[in-house]
């Protein structure tokens, strides 16, 4: 049962979602040069703040020499593992980040993309391919399952455990549950995603 915080936290992010779902989802990404920075920041993204990973994949996309990647992987948190994963990504021609590409151009089953994207590219789980094709505007039928939407479901008694998902057996239950809240509720999963996110950002630590 839940209390009065977390029928608070519910009401405030079911607001926002339907609000949200109002509006047009953003149209999908055509631009590769986009793509191959969204991709990037994605693979590169844990432990450190998006703008700085946005701020790096900028950078090797636009001079991917093996200087700029040194150098700019030095900004990471975890500058070595960073330093490995762009030189996956930008190796021989940079096969590795075009076939990550190819995925995300029309991908005719977004579920089947973002397994396919998990494969191929270094540093993307099931959460961090699901944050990218949602940013790239396949968002509508998937869930990004962070830490916030994670906590979120467990506070309104959906889940029975915070932590996030590491397997794709286990990332792929939870959202079938987050799918169903989104259904229930009427609105659409992209815009819950976000909503969802927002409020739990928000409220900090009077979820803790």
């Amino acid at each position: 049962m839940m209390n009065g915080i977390a029928f608070q936290i519910e009401a405030v992010a079911l607001d926002f979602g339907r609000r949200f779902s109002q509006q047009e989802p953003n149209p999908p990404i055509s631009c590769t040069t986009r793509l191959r920075e969204l991709t990037i920041s994605a693979a590169i993204g844990s432990g450190v703040r998006y703008e700085v990973a946005e701020g790096i994949a900028k950078a090797v996309v636009s001079q991917p020499t093996q200087e700029v990647i040194y150098a700019e992987a030095s900004r990471h948190r975890f500058p070595n593992q960073t330093r490995g994963r762009l030189k996956k990504l930008l190796a021989d021609g940079a096969v590795v980040l075009e076939t990550a590409i190819e995925f995300l151009m029309n991908p005719t089953c977004v579920h089947a993309a973002r397994i396919q994207l998990s494969d191929t590219v270094p540093g993307l789980g099931p959460k961090q391919s699901s944050f990218l094709l949602s940013i790239c505007g396949y968002g509508q039928s998937i869930a990004v399952l962070d830490r916030h939407i994670v906590k979120f479901l467990g506070l309104i008694g959906i889940v029975d455990f915070i932590q996030a998902p590491s397997s794709w057996v286990r990332y792929q239950d939870m959202e079938m549950l987050f799918l169903r809240y989104s259904r229930e509720k009427n609105i659409r999963p992209d815009a819950l995603d976000i909503a969802i996110w927002l409020t739990m950002k928000a409220a900090g630590r009077k979820v803790s």
